[in-house]
């Protein structure tokens, strides 16, 4: 089953998407850290159900988590880590030309294709991928 909620942050739609079948599975199949997974049920639930501090949330006075920034470590070692990464394989490169960017300009195109009044928001994006 799964649990939607959207909370709005600055007048931006965010989907909390809690998929409980998916958690209980998992949950059968771990024998370590169950009380990390007790943890992180009671916050699922807890945003479901609303209990989060909404007017934190939607302050201007805190700022929003892609503005948050790393002060103090020098560019040059935030790329040589990020280099690290990608070789790794922890985490991938996606330019203009593959397909997650592409996704997302095929929804941007049917908006302004359909004379939409607003550009698409998270939600129509993170559906289409």
């Amino acid at each position: 089953m799964l649990k939607k909620k959207t909370f709005i942050h600055r007048n931006i739609p965010y989907s909390f998407n809690w998929n409980k079948m998916h958690h209980k599975e998992k949950y059968s199949q771990l024998t370590v850290n169950r009380e990390e997974l007790n943890s992180l049920k009671e916050h699922f639930k807890k945003v479901y159900e609303g209990l989060i501090p909404n007017n934190l949330f939607n302050s201007r006075d805190f700022p929003r988590v892609s503005q948050f920034k790393i002060k103090g470590i020098k560019s040059a070692f935030i790329r040589s880590f990020s280099k690290n990464l990608l070789r790794s394989g922890k985490i991938r490169y996606h330019n203009s030309n593959s397909k997650l960017p592409k996704y997302a300009q095929k929804v941007f195109d049917i908006y302004r294709k359909n004379n939409f009044m607003s550009i698409p928001g998270h939600d129509p994006i993170l559906k289409n991928i």
